[in-house]
């Protein structure tokens, strides 16, 4: 983190450290780097999706204490997701730029998405006045002029308030 601060936006900074604590406190702050094994990031990986939606509270909480069982108060997929990302970063700076490992055990461990319900709302599509109405109106066969679209007459101005009804359509 030191290394990367000047180089870092703060709000960046304060993010990963956040984000990198969560390793650090479930790995142990006493276990050498050398000993990290691919089985442990992929733990790691595992647990992520159980930590709890704090919203701000509890900072204090060690990470096993953050983990719950209760999906409705689990934080999503994408959020854990963020988390594990820079946890990979750190052991590929570690092996490629710094030296300091010969192996990178989070090299071959992937990001598992899970998918997410889609929402509930879903629209009906148009029937089949509802779309003759729409393409039969003056801005379709013809209008008064540029300003008066609604009325009927002569003119057809093909330009957007044209196009993307017919573009949707398709």
């Amino acid at each position: 983190l030191a290394t990367k601060k000047p180089i870092w936006a703060g709000k960046t900074f304060v993010a990963r450290s956040k984000q990198l604590g969560y390793l650090q406190d479930f790995l142990g702050p006493q276990k050498p780097l050398a000993s990290v094994t691919a089985a442990d990031i992929r733990a790691y990986r595992n647990a992520l999706p159980m930590l709890r939606s704090n919203r701000g509270r509890a900072k204090q909480m060690t990470f096993k204490e953050r983990l719950t069982e209760n999906t409705g108060s689990q934080i999503s997929n994408k959020s854990a997701s963020i988390i594990f990302e820079p946890a990979k970063a750190f052991f590929r700076w570690v092996k490629e730029e710094e030296g300091i490992l010969a192996e990178n055990p989070a090299a071959d461990v992937r990001w598992q998405s899970t998918a997410t319900a889609k929402s509930g709302f879903k629209r009906r599509p148009f029937n089949v006045d509802e779309l003759a109405t729409l393409f039969g109106s003056p801005l379709f066969t013809g209008s008064k002029s540029q300003y008066r679209r609604f009325q009927p007459g002569d003119t057809v101005i093909q330009d957007a308030r044209y196009w993307i009804p017919i573009i949707g359509f398709y």
